[in-house]
């Protein structure tokens, strides 16, 4: 998910450059295609950055028009237009410091689990994993909760992967979140 606006950190976030010399989007994409599945990144239409970074990367970018409402539009936005996928991982493009090898176990853990989430020290953190048993439901979201709703009424069905990685809970909102 990469539609956002970065408002409440002031410019492009996703164009910020990393220590690494790479910019948090270029990073946080490197992780998820490092999983070698199908990867489609939601963009807004004023999102040259990450437009030219996914067609360099060659991920498969849907582009949505105009600027996203809100995460959940997003979602239903991307989910919609992968309708045969079996099921979708969805990484925060302003998470740029989740580890490989935690989105390798969590998919480990989806390919027998409807919804799948990873924790760090009981916190839950993202990515999350929906089924396809969940796309109606992921079609209809909007706003700006993203996906919460439907995490919290299939509480039964959520698999927790505890793992040693406090970047699923580091997101980027502000120019101090780098630091």
């Amino acid at each position: 998910m990469a539609a956002g606006r970065s408002s409440r950190f002031g410019s492009n976030k996703l164009a910020q450059q990393l220590s690494s010399g790479k910019t948090l989007f270029e990073t946080s994409l490197a992780n998820v295609l490092e999983l070698d599945l199908q990867t489609a990144v939601v963009s807004s239409s004023d999102g040259k950055h990450i437009q030219q970074v996914s067609n360099a990367m060659r991920a498969f970018n849907i582009v949505m028009p105009g600027i996203s409402p809100g995460l959940g539009d997003s979602i239903a936005y991307g989910v919609t237009n992968t309708p045969n996928w079996a099921g979708w991982i969805i990484y925060l493009a302003d998470m740029p410091f989740i580890g490989v090898q935690v989105l390798r176990k969590l998919h480990r853990v989806a390919l027998n689990n409807p919804l799948v989430r990873p924790s760090f020290n009981n916190a839950p953190g993202h990515p999350v994993f929906f089924s396809k048993r969940y796309f109606s439901a992921l079609c209809c979201l909007n706003g700006d909760r993203g996906a919460r709703e439907i995490i919290e009424a299939h509480r039964k069905d959520l698999v927790l992967v505890p793992v040693n990685d406090k970047g699923i809970l580091r997101d980027i909102d502000t120019p101090l979140d780098l630091i």
